[in-house]
This record gives structure tokens, C-alpha cells and sequence, in this order.
């Protein structure tokens, strides 16, 4: 139903309600009027205290379970919902409720609520999962924001006939399941990939065109050379940042403007680069087209590749984290502080096939990257497809013609 204007809508059975346009048969509510809220049933826990509880039974927080203790306080389905907490904020990305059935606990961070003969259980959890609750927290110092539990009993909802609810609860889980089919594709072109890469990588598996042919080793400063072209200032700067375990190369989003008083490099398309700070995290990267003439500083140590060597296999071998563990033994205070400099990476050796089966292992580690970030780019598209009928659906924009 494709609804334009008020007036179209109106004319199609709709009213006018706090909460928008709805059809005139669903009803705003509170969430007070129509659920229960269960916090006696909290089981407030320290780590401490968990450590000698271990057991089968989730103990949740308002996203995920924090843990797993030996006994449980609650039984069968509830939707979960943050106390405290800055993921309110992130409404736009992460799910604002948390569904869990079966037998568990949950901390004093999330209340509990329960439908009724009038709301579905999974009602309230869909209904706020995507919603943006920033109006009705409180804030609780710097970074800390709060929905009491007065708060949470006024929130509005929409609330429809049970049997409409049902029949949209039933399409919205259709389309939860539908996303996590295509998560658990990339995760096992992911696991592939990465099996794959470590045969390839240490000589295991070899392409019958290359058995028998001896790989040499070969220090690393070989293969790379420092580049320090003179760039411009920490206020001028186009920066760079480099992700973690080697998931690319972005333009940094700076919020606050750098000094004057701090060098910068340019950098290249096509360059090797690394973060010193996140060397044991895997934060290698090549520097894409796009980016060429960015800038770092000398804590993103970045080199030319020789032409002897593939980029791309050189990448590859890097993130590796058999790699990059090797060097947590030269640095003091924890990995969080370990910076490694250049000078540790040059001097290394690694073992290194002929150029030619080089290229053919890169190629064949490079075709299955393309499938993963197809595999992503459809999920992608179907979360926002996904996120588009769910308001609809939620709003009665769009009705299911067999629950009328």
C-alpha cells in the first residue's frame, strides 16, 4: 500500500495517534498497560562472586550473556531491556531489546518484561528493538544514561490485535532467520578462508605446477623499505587509520583538529602500512587507491613493497596471527602498550615461495575475499531491506491481509 500524503492515508482507514499515522484499529499504549515488569527476578552478581558459580545456565546483561552460573532464578520468555548504558545511543546500528526463553538469569542491568492477553512477549521485543529511546533516558554522569523503571512503564507503544501482532511476529522472525542463514555463510567462508590461507601460507598445500620447488627465506627488509616522504602537519593532514586484524585501510573522521606542531608522511597507493600501537591486533593494511596521498605519522610506519614479492600474499602472511604473535615476547607492559617499531619487523625472516606461486596463492586467497565481501554486501542489503518492513509492518504501513 503505497500511502503519499495524510489525507491518502486518513481516507485508507488510518488516525492520527503520538506515535504517528496507525490504522484505526491498533491502539497507543503504555507499556504498563499492556506488560509486566519482572526486576524481583534479577540476580544481581559480581565477576568475583560468578567465578565460583560456573555452570549451563546464561546469565544475561541487556545485550548478550555476560556469563554462565550453575543454577537458575528465571524461567521461560521474556524480552530484556537496558537499565544503564550507553548502547541507547546506538539505536541506529545495535538492537535496543534482547529476547531470551528457556531457563536463565539475568543482572540488574536490564528489566525483565512479559506480555500479556493483550501484547505478545515478542511484540514488545520487536516493537522497541530498533526504536530510538534517547527521549526517555536520564543521564547519569559523563557516558552513563539510565531508563528507570517509571520511565520504561510510560514508554508508548503501538499495540494491534493479537492476531495481527502474531502474523507479524511470524514474518519478522522469518526475516531474522533469513539474516542469520547469510552471517553463517560469511562466518563459514570466513573459517574457510582462513584454513585455507594457513595451508597455503607454510607450504602444506601446494598446486601441483609448483610441488617440488624449494621456498627460501628471506629477511623482511628485502621485501619492504621504509618511506618517509615529508608531508604536511597534524592540522593539514588528510589522515589515515588502519583497522584492526587486517581489515583495511580508511580515511580517520577526526573530531578535533590535530597540532601544527606534529609531522606527517605521505603516503602512497599500494603501500604497506601498519599501526605500531596495534601491532599484536593484526592492524596491517594496503593503502588503496583512493587514499593515495594521505598522511600518518611515524606511528604508522609505511613501506614500498619490492617488486620480487606480491602485495598481496605479503598482506596475507602479516595478518596472519601466528605471525604477528611472534613478536610479544620484545615488548614490556602488556600487549595493550606494546609498540613495535620498524627495525623489529625489517629484521625478521620469513619462508617464501617462488614469485610465480606467490601470485597463485594470492589469487586464489584474493577470489575467496571477493566471495566473502559479496556474501557481505547481501547482508548488507538485506538488513536495510529489513529494517524497511519492519517499520512498516510495525506501523501498519503495510498490513498482513490474512490477520485482517
Amino acid at each position: 500500500m503505497e500511502m503519499t500524503t495524510a489525507a491518502a492515508v486518513e481516507k485508507q482507514g488510518y488516525k492520527l495517534t503520538k506515535l504517528g499515522w496507525i490504522p484505526e484499529e491498533w491502539d497507543v499504549r503504555k507499556l504498563d498497560d499492556v506488560a509486566e515488569i519482572h526486576n524481583h527476578l534479577r540476580f544481581p552478581l559480581s565477576e568475583t562472586v560468578r567465578k565460583g558459580m560456573q555452570g549451563p545456565y546464561p546469565y544475561y546483561g541487556p545485550t548478550k550473556a555476560q556469563d554462565y552460573l550453575d543454577h537458575f532464578r528465571v524461567e521461560g520468555k521474556y524480552v530484556l531491556i537496558g537499565e544503564d548504558g550507553d548502547h541507547f545511543l546506538k539505536f541506529q546500528t545495535h538492537p535496543m531489546t534482547l529476547l531470551v526463553d528457556g531457563q536463565y538469569n539475568v543482572n540488574n542491568h536490564a528489566h525483565l518484561i512479559k506480555g500479556t492477553e493483550s501484547c505478545e512477549t515478542e511484540w514488545v521485543y520487536w516493537f522497541f528493538n530498533s526504536r530510538d529511546l534517547t527521549n526517555d533516558i536520564t543521564r547519569q554522569g559523563a557516558g552513563r544514561y539510565k531508563l528507570t523503571k517509571d520511565a520504561l512503564k510510560r514508554l508508548l507503544l503501538v499495540v494491534p490485535p493479537v492476531a495481527e501482532q502474531r502474523a507479524i511476529i511470524n514474518i519478522l522472525n522469518g526475516l531474522k532467520i533469513q539474516e542469520k542463514v547469510i552471517l553463517a555463510l560469511v562466518k563459514a567462508k570466513s573459517t574457510y578462508k582462513s584454513g585455507l590461507m594457513q595451508q597455503l601460507l607454510t607450504g602444506q598445500l601446494r598446486f601441483p605446477e609448483f610441488q617440488g620447488q624449494p621456498w627460501h627465506e628471506q629477511r623482511i627488509s628485502s621485501l619492504i623499505t621504509e618511506s618517509r616522504i615529508p608531508g604536511s602537519n597534524g592540522k593539514a593532514a588528510k589522515k589515515l587509520t588502519v583497522k584492526l586484524y587486517g581489515k583495511g585501510v580508511l580515511a580517520k573522521n577526526e573530531r578535533q583538529i590535530g597540532s601544527v606542531n606534529t609531522k606527517y608522511y605521505a603516503r602512497k597507493a599500494g603501500q604497506f602500512i601498519y599501526s605500531k600501537l596495534d601491532f599484536l591486533n593484526g592492524a596491517f593494511g594496503l593503502i588503496p587507491e583512493e587514499l593515495d596521498g594521505y598522511e600518518s605519522t611515524l606511528d604508522l610506519p609505511t613501506f614500498d613493497i619490492s617488486p620480487e614479492v606480491d602485495a598481496s600474499l605479503l598482506l596475507a602472511y602479516f595478518s596472519r596471527e601466528e605471525f604477528y604473535a611472534r613478536f610479544a615476547d620484545i615488548a614490556a607492559g602488556g600487549r595493550k602498550a606494546v609498540r613495535i617499531g620498524p627495525e623489529e619487523l625489517l629484521k625478521k625472516k620469513i619462508l617464501l615461495p617462488s614469485l610465480p606461486e606467490q601470485q597463485r596463492i594470492a589469487a586464489v586467497l584474493n577470489a575467496c575475499d571477493q566471495e566473502i565481501e559479496l556474501l557481505q554486501a547481501q547482508l548488507r542489503q538485506w538488513q536495510q531491506q529489513k529494517k524497511g518492513l519492519m517499520q512498516q509492518l510495525l506501523t501498519g504501513q503495510l498490513r498482513v491481509p490474512n490477520s485482517l
